[in-house]
């Protein structure tokens, strides 16, 4: 059964970023964070809202003539995500996006306020103890 559908295309911002590594000589990192904008409307209505993603993914790049490795191939450092406007409560392992008729008729949501834009702030990693968290604009 189709709860949502998405509407136009996903809305990408971020940024690439290289820098060398500090803790080895003739490798460098590439750091890529992104956020992506899905608007979604909920199937049969005419509600939409947007759910936002944003990915945070380090890989390493080595200089083959110091390391070995096959050419073309990155090692993956470190990678991180958040999901912003979604009832996370129902533990199904999908993106089950807040509308606006939900936030009236169903329970309050629970957890801290953020901005899912800021990108001033790094990935939270242990998403939000108290709960599904507060959106402060979609």
């Amino acid at each position: 059964m189709t709860k949502v559908g998405l509407v136009g295309e996903a809305r990408v911002r971020g940024r690439m970023t290289v820098a060398p590594d500090k803790e080895a000589e003739g490798r460098a990192v590439i750091t890529a964070d992104y956020t992506f904008v899905h608007g979604v409307a909920r199937a049969g209505g005419d509600e939409t809202t947007r759910v936002i993603v944003r990915r945070v993914l380090q890989v390493d790049v080595a200089d083959l003539a110091r390391y070995r490795g096959t050419e073309g191939r990155l090692w993956i450092r470190d990678h991180a995500s958040e999901i912003s406007n979604d009832d996370c409560r129902r533990g199904d392992g999908l993106i089950n996006p807040s509308f606006f008729g939900d936030l009236r008729t169903g329970p309050p949501r629970t957890g801290g306020a953020r901005d899912p834009y800021d990108r001033s702030t790094g990935v939270s990693r242990d998403g939000d103890p108290d709960g599904c968290g507060v959106v402060t604009r979609t």
